[in-house]
């Protein structure tokens, strides 16, 4: 089993697109530092110096602790779509494997009313395997596969004189339920998250497999957006100067972290 903190390391690198914890950090100091030059000089306007540093900092306190409660509820929500989706994908390896009873209770569930036509094998399905069986059919019919289907199988079904419905493995492994005996434990996601990490495997393959919510180039999105911020607020302040040169330094940040992001994935050995 892996330690908490090998999880949550890998779960950071997907939910933050392979970033390292030195980038994250300083991510995170500078805007912060941004946020805080804006917020003393919104303040300046209408006090004193020392009473406007004393709010700039008890207001980006503010500001971090609710950014922190928002990044960690996200940071929650992203571990259990991602477990759910390993979970899956663990299931969806079993399907040639599982008891037959237990692959059609799936293909039933996936189904929904009807008789689905089951069909356990490792490889996928053919349009010649699903001749005989739309040839019998006198009306719609569904096909499970536990290794899907040929994209001539796929085509052929459309063609067929009656609707044919093919569900695949991922359909049938989204069926599945926590409480069926062939439902992936901790100890199998565990063991999957630990082959990922010895494989080292490339940045975009994680990045493409954690579709459920990983979006790359957060920090990208984050200064686009306090440049943003900042602009409209120059247009509100007499120091319209500042807080342009601040949205200034936000985009040549996110620049910045634009080119190092290409930089690492070219380097990076497939």
């Amino acid at each position: 089993m892996l330690t908490q903190r090998e999880l949550t390391r890998y779960f950071k690198r997907l939910r933050y697109g392979g970033r390292s914890a030195p980038a994250r950090a300083l991510d995170y100091v500078a805007l912060r530092l941004i946020l805080l030059v804006a917020a003393f000089l919104f303040f300046r306007l209408r006090m004193d110096t020392v009473h406007a540093a004393i709010l700039a900092l008890i207001a980006l306190a503010a500001a971090t602790l609710l950014l922190h409660a928002a990044r960690e509820a996200a940071m929650a929500r992203f571990v259990r779509a991602e477990t759910l989706r390993i979970r899956r994908l663990l299931v969806c390896e079993q399907l040639p494997y599982l008891d037959p009873a237990d692959f059609l209770l799936l293909c039933r569930r996936a189904c929904g009313p009807g008789s689905p036509v089951a069909l356990q094998r490792a490889e996928p399905v053919g349009a010649d395997a699903l001749l005989p069986l739309l040839r019998a059919a006198t009306g719609p019919v569904s096909v499970c596969s536990s290794s899907g289907f040929t994209p001539a199988a796929e085509a052929f079904v459309r063609r067929a004189p009656h609707r044919a419905e093919l569900i695949g493995p991922a359909a049938l492994a989204a069926a599945a339920k926590e409480n069926d005996p062939f439902w992936p434990g901790d100890e199998a996601v565990h063991a999957y998250i630990a082959s990922q990490c010895a494989r080292r495997a490339p940045l975009r393959v994680l990045v493409v497999q954690a579709a459920a919510g990983l979006r790359a180039g957060g920090a990208v999105k984050k200064y686009l957006l306090t440049a943003a911020v900042l602009l409209f607020a120059s247009c509100l302040t007499r120091f319209a100067l500042y807080y342009r040169m601040l949205a200034g330094l936000c985009i040549t940040l996110a620049a910045v972290s634009v080119m190092l992001s290409r930089s690492s994935h070219a380097k990076r050995p497939d």
